[in-house]
């Protein structure tokens, strides 16, 4: 018995580990699929191919998936993102025609594919614009450009690569035209890259900065294409901040650049290079950088090329302040999105993200450099507006990372080979990772009724975050809260499970990060100038029930024994638990601590809601209304 599965009947387990449930197949009880799996399309935030594959571990009503397809689809345990697991037939294709993002040599790619135990018996959807038909061949990305049946006739819907399908090599008489958009804003003077191995004078495990990342990579693109013949393709390569300016060729437009290319062009395209300084009081705007990179493929592209603009970024969309100040963060999702988006559907081109940096090694860096201080906006690798547009553009996922992940892309961009590679392995699965046994412990101690209150609590906290900062801007008195750009990511976190002290910790850091660390600075300890509305100092301010909450990031105040119930922590953990100590593997009490620490923001949020629109700014010369009144932490029964 197949059927179907849902957010609706079925709960989600999200299972961390590289094993089985990796990449694109998921999990579900044995009696529910066949040994081999099956075919199925599991429709979230997008529509993703997989392969459904038995498991005697997991019970009846089950479906266990691998944290980086969550992580794709914005799933959670909880529920928030709806989410349909279909099984569908899936047509056998005679023939797959495979497309290499990046430039290499046709052996190697051949040898990736001779490789790989994983290409048989994987499934994509094969729609026009269908981002989903990218698949990973043993760590490199490419694309299922084509399928066809056995009477050459293309398939389309969801399709099958089996141990009888022939493989090709993509190759076209085709070039493809490239704008490089290399990112020259202040942020990439962040040295947060440390390289594996010894590296432009450097020794290895030494760190480097992004925009000399982003340099010696390029240098992997220019040398690839000094290897590189037969298709007729033009490259631009353009710095941007908060404008755009061209860098090679030297009098603007495109120009060809490959292994039959004059010596001095090769210079030209390394002297550029050489120029992708960056402007440390420059800020980011990715929106311009897209116009400019579409008008040059407009006017310089050649005749019947593909189209293709690669972003170079450490994500950040930021607008220039003036040269006192350094970048802000703004709203830029939209306009950039919305531009690729037509981008793509007019004119065909295609963008490509390469993400520098991201926010492990941001936060590593953060640390060991500056400790416990609030970081910088300004400066934090910030992916989600690439992944956004790689979503609309029509390209590949976006690439994250160090210098490895960039030197990987660059060393070959855009090669168009064509040969028959004959048939994929024969697949070979993985073990199943252990983390699923772990996985399973920690759903199963947490009562259904607790992971639904979590999820209904969250969804009220965000709508009434949402009014609070609306209310505040009304009512002209600044607004309460100062978003980043990853705050809708952030908020959307609110809704995840936790299951020990160690999750909860990251859980409660990152809620800090929404309401403390975004809170107006008149609402911080000493602020020389007060908040217009005195009794939101009460509810939001030092001291308040809102403020300790955030002390529960802090691992050391429920680590002293026998002291616990003198704190506000282990009185806050006796009121949500009964217990003023917990195990920290403890999952059920854990999950009622993040219960009750949601009840307290959304009571905090209500009540500022209600302040805000009643009240009139005060008078700084009046004494609060509240003055003698405290603020009331929950009693411990």
């Amino acid at each position: 018995m197949t059927g179907s599965w849902s957010s609706t009947h079925d709960r989600l387990l999200i299972v961390g580990g590289t094993g089985l449930l990796d990449g694109f197949r998921v999990g579900v009880a044995a009696s529910r699929a066949p040994g081999g799996g099956i075919p199925a399309l599991l429709r979230a935030r997008e529509v993703a191919p997989v392969r459904v594959m038995p498991l005697g571990e997991l019970p009846e009503g089950m479906v266990a998936v691998g944290e980086a397809l969550a992580d794709r689809l914005r799933l959670t345990e909880t529920g928030s993102q709806p989410w349909q697991l279909t099984p569908t037939p899936a047509t056998p294709a005679a023939v797959a025609t495979i497309e290499p993002i990046a430039d290499s040599t046709l052996k190697k790619v051949i040898e990736e594919l001779a490789r790989a135990t994983d290409v048989a018996g994987r499934v994509v959807h094969l729609e026009p614009g269908d981002a989903s038909s990218w698949l990973d061949v043993d760590g490199s990305a490419m694309r299922i450009r084509e399928a066809t049946d056995a009477r050459g006739e293309a398939l389309s819907g969801l399709v099958e690569i089996t141990e009888q399908t022939e493989l090709m090599l993509f190759g076209s008489r085709a070039g493809v035209d490239i704008v490089v958009l290399a990112d020259c804003s202040g942020s990439m003077v962040a040295d947060d890259i440390v390289t594996r191995t010894n590296l432009i004078g450097r020794r290895a495990g030494t760190p480097i900065k992004r925009s000399e990342v982003q340099r010696v990579s390029l240098l992997e693109l220019l040398e690839a294409r000094k290897r590189v013949a037969g298709r007729v393709s033009r490259i631009a390569l353009v710095k941007f901040t908060h404008q755009s300016t061209s860098v090679f060729p030297r009098g603007g437009g495109m120009a060809e650049m490959d292994a039959g290319s004059d010596p001095a062009v090769f210079d030209e395209f390394e002297e550029a290079i050489n120029q992708l300084v960056p402007r440390e009081r420059s800020g980011t705007d990715i929106g311009q950088a897209l116009h400019f990179a579409s008008e040059l493929l407009y006017r310089y592209g050649v005749p019947g090329n593909d189209r293709l603009i690669v972003l170079v970024s450490d994500g950040a969309h930021l607008t220039s302040k003036g040269e006192d100040k350094t970048g802000e963060v703004v709203n830029g999702t939209d306009e950039p999105v919305l531009l690729m988006e037509e981008l793509h559907r007019t004119s065909g081109i295609r963008l490509h993200a390469i993400g520098i940096s991201d926010r492990d090694l941001f936060e590593t860096w953060w640390k060991q450099r500056y400790g416990n201080r609030p970081q910088e906006a300004s400066i934090v690798p910030n992916h989600e507006l690439l992944r956004e547009l790689i979503e609309v553009g029509g390209g590949e996922r976006a690439q994250i990372g160090g210098m490895e992940v960039l030197e990987k892309y660059f060393s070959g961009l855009g090669t168009g080979a064509s040969r028959g590679v004959g048939r994929p392995a024969k697949p070979r699965l993985p073990a199943l990772q252990p983390e699923l046994g772990e996985a399973l412990r920690r759903v199963g101690q947490v009562d259904p009724q607790t992971r639904h209150s979590i999820e209904q609590l969250a969804d009220r906290i965000r709508g009434v975050y949402s009014l609070c900062v609306a209310a505040s801007r009304r009512r002209d008195v600044g607004r309460l809260f100062q978003p980043s750009e990853r705050q809708l990511y952030d908020l959307a976190d609110l809704g995840r499970l936790v299951s020990r002290r160690l999750d909860f910790v990251g859980w409660i850091s990152s809620v800090y990060k929404v309401f403390s660390e975004n809170l107006d600075e008149r609402l911080r300890p000493g602020s020389a100038e007060p908040y217009p509305i005195r009794e939101i100092v009460a509810l939001l301010g030092p001291d308040s029930e809102f403020d300790r909450l955030f002390a529960l990031r802090h691992d050391e105040v429920h680590d002293r024994p026998g002291q616990q119930a003198h704190t506000w922590a282990g009185k806050f953990y006796a009121k949500c638990t009964r217990r003023y100590a917990l195990d920290p593997e403890d999952a059920a009490n854990w999950a009622r601590v993040q219960l009750g620490a949601l009840e307290v923001l959304l009571g905090a949020l209500v009540r500022v809601e209600q302040v805000i629109n009643r009240a009139e700014p005060d008078d700084p010369d009046d004494e609060p209304e509240n003055e003698d009144e405290p603020v009331v932490l929950w009693p411990v029964s």
